[in-house]
């Protein structure tokens, strides 16, 4: 009976231990699968790190790049500006300076034909008549080109006036 029982008392005790080692296993094994599905996790929520840090990348390389892109468009428009600007100015002193000029030229021209037309009147032999005929053919000729060019400038400054009149415009062909 003795041997019974210590028989019994050891089975039992060896069927404890082996609950205990399976409780113990069956522990160690759950905690390796919450482990496994931690780690699991963690490479999701690194991965997905990952790319919100590759989006936010790309996004600040988007934004970096549309802003060199927009200035440079700003600096090809303001040079375009800065062009358009410099001829525009050229173009108004090009137009002063040569107004001035034909001034210049217009000036001494009638003050030749004030002394040239007393000259006319005067008691002069044949030739010196021819002379100052020449004289003054060409320099009505020399008035009326530095009129016209007078015209081209007023033309090109806009201030130009048409005078408007009716004819015939066969005869003035």
């Amino acid at each position: 009976l003795c041997f019974v029982k210590a028989s019994v008392l050891r089975d039992s005790t060896v069927a404890r231990e082996k609950q205990e080692t399976i409780a113990s296993l069956e522990a160690k094994f759950e905690s390796s699968i919450k482990d496994k599905k931690i780690k699991e996790q963690e490479l999701d929520l690194k991965e997905r790190d990952l790319k919100v840090e590759k989006e936010k990348t790309k996004s600040y390389f988007i934004i970096v790049i549309s802003t060199i892109i927009i200035l440079l468009l700003s600096a090809i428009a303001y040079v375009f500006w800065l062009r358009k600007r410099t001829k525009e100015i050229i173009e108004k002193e090009k137009s002063r300076f040569f107004s001035n000029v034909v001034h210049e030229f217009r000036t001494p021209l009638t003050l030749i034909k004030g002394p040239l037309e007393e000259l006319k009147a005067s008691s002069v032999n044949e030739d010196q008549k021819n002379n100052l005929a020449f004289i003054e053919r060409n320099s009505n000729r020399l008035l009326t080109l530095v009129n016209q060019l007078l015209d081209v400038s007023k033309v090109e400054a806009g201030k130009f006036v048409l005078n408007k009149n009716f004819g015939n415009v066969s005869a003035f062909i």
